[in-house]
This record gives structure tokens, C-alpha cells and sequence, in this order.
């Protein structure tokens, strides 16, 4: 049996499609730490208390099994995975390999008033930093 699944909105009916309202409120709950990784959880609790049928919150367990937030078990329904630490490694390569070059291009077409606009807010956060406010 499925441990108790904690309290989640119901979806609203004019929020788009209800497969990916699902998503984003399965989501949230995870973000949120209302659902636990490695905390088993039914797929029928889930629709109910989300107020939909199964099928859009199949659907969208079924997208988030596919990027490795959750993992079915036959029969038993669905666990949270925390990501592995080579995934958080190959994940960081990637940003850098992407955003270190775009933040080069982006600082070497930059027009002079953002660049000054950027150095007066970093100046605040240093500020800020040390005098802890």
C-alpha cells in the first residue's frame, strides 16, 4: 500500500491542458519537499487528490519518469528519485560548456550603460553581503 500522500490543490478547470497542470503541481510538491523521494505513492491517491482521472496524472508521471524525477514499481505505484551524482556532474558540464561562451559573448557585445547598470547592482550585493542586509 502506498504511504499517505500529502495535501495538493485540486487542478483548476481552466488552467490548460490537465496533463501539464499535473506535471507542475507534481513538481511544486516535489520542489516544496511535500513529496519525498524514495517515499512510495499511488497514481490513484495522486488523480484524487488532485481532482483529476488517472490518465492526465499517468501522463504526467509518465513525462517525469522519461527525465528521472520518478520511477515506477509494477503494481505499486511510484517513488521520487533523487538524482545521482554523476547525473549533477554531467548536468554542470553541460551549463558550463553552454553558458561560460554565451556570458563571453553576451560581456563582449554588451552596450556600456547595462555594463555600468550591472556593476552599480553588483556593488549593492557586495554591500549587502557584508553588512549581511
Amino acid at each position: 500500500m502506498a504511504e499517505g500522500l500529502p495535501s495538493l490543490q485540486p487542478l483548476t478547470p481552466h488552467g490548460g491542458r490537465r496533463m501539464e497542470q499535473a506535471v507542475t503541481a507534481i513538481r511544486a510538491a516535489i520542489d516544496d519537499g511535500r513529496m519525498k523521494p524514495g517515499v512510495r505513492y499511488s497514481v490513484y491517491q495522486l488523480a484524487e487528490s488532485l481532482g483529476v482521472s488517472r490518465t492526465p496524472v499517468r501522463e504526467a508521471l509518465l513525462r517525469l519518469e522519461e527525465v528521472g524525477l520518478i520511477k515506477f514499481e509494477a503494481r505499486q505505484g511510484f517513488r521520487i528519485q533523487l538524482p545521482r551524482s554523476t547525473d549533477i556532474a554531467d548536468i554542470f558540464a553541460v551549463r558550463l560548456a553552454l553558458e561560460l561562451p554565451a556570458v563571453r559573448r553576451a560581456a563582449a557585445t554588451a552596450d556600456p550603460r547595462l555594463t555600468e547598470a550591472l556593476r552599480a547592482e553588483r556593488a549593492l550585493m557586495l554591500d549587502a553581503a557584508r553588512t549581511g542586509g
